[in-house]
């Protein structure tokens, strides 16, 4: 496969300190005149009547689908906070390579499982229902499924796109496959527009500012992949706990067909 790439940034442009990280990003990405250098497309979507965090990162997430007709294999969804590593897509492909046909995390909060995956020598992570939604990789072909299948099981007041997909990626017996290292960071770890609270180290678990020219092989260790798994319990209490009860009583995994 000759995978091909566009990128949405699901973005709040209400917020002062996000519109400086838009900037940010666009200078770590090469963006010159709404095109990134190795990127079918990349776009950013605005949250501009404040309709919340879902509402955009779904326009965002289907604009992958359109772009398909472009050529594009694999469809990147950032949040507007995320900070790229410099030279992040050359890996990001590279990393596709390996495991075409996964969503990939290319952030994680999980430094114990980042420190047993460099032990035994893996760049990857296995989570059935752990993704982080400031950065994901999703098959192009995939995106539609999603959608549809989210709008299904979810009250549109359910906020989280990474509870959505988690749930929905599991119900299709799949896990996520996460890199180390993380190829985006962070950038507002103690601001959240979602209300969270201040969490400890919500910080990626290994990042490089730059990874142009590294290294990295990412088919080396994929039979030592980390697996690290909440259990259900855990993530569905979590799910209700920060959407405030708001969620649809579907997403119980019991139910979910």
């Amino acid at each position: 496969m000759d995978p091909k790439f566009s990128i949405d940034v699901a973005h709040a442009p209400f917020s002062a300190g996000r519109r400086a990280s838009i900037i940010r990003m666009k200078r770590r990405l090469g963006e010159r005149n709404g095109e990134v250098p190795g990127a079918v497309s990349f776009d950013i979507v605005e949250d501009v009547r404040r309709e919340g965090c879902w509402s955009t990162v779904r326009k965002a997430t289907l604009r992958g689908h359109t772009r398909q007709a472009q050529g594009a294999t694999h469809h990147v969804v950032l949040s507007d906070d995320a900070i790229p590593s410099v030279g992040f897509l050359t890996q990001i492909e590279a990393a596709v390579r390996v495991r075409p046909n996964d969503v990939i995390g290319i952030i994680n909060f999980k430094k114990k499982s980042a420190a047993a995956a460099i032990a035994a020598e893996t760049h990857w992570i296995t989570m059935r229902y752990g993704i982080y939604g400031i950065g994901w990789v999703i098959p192009s072909a995939w995106i539609m499924d999603f959608v549809d299948w989210s709008d299904r099981h979810f009250d549109r007041s359910y906020p989280h796109d990474d509870g959505r997909l988690a749930l929905w990626n599991s119900r299709r017996g799949r896990r996520f496959w996460l890199t180390i290292p993380c190829l985006v960071e962070h950038g507002e770890p103690k601001e959240s527009l979602m209300g969270h609270g201040m969490i400890r180290d919500r910080v990626a678990s290994q990042y490089y500012p730059d990874v142009r020219g590294m290294e990295i092989d990412w088919a080396n260790g994929v039979d030592r992949a980390i697996s690290d798994d909440m259990s259900v319990g855990a993530v569905t209490r979590r799910s209700f706990q920060r959407c405030n009860g708001l969620c649809c009583a579907s997403i119980l995994p019991g139910r979910i067909p």
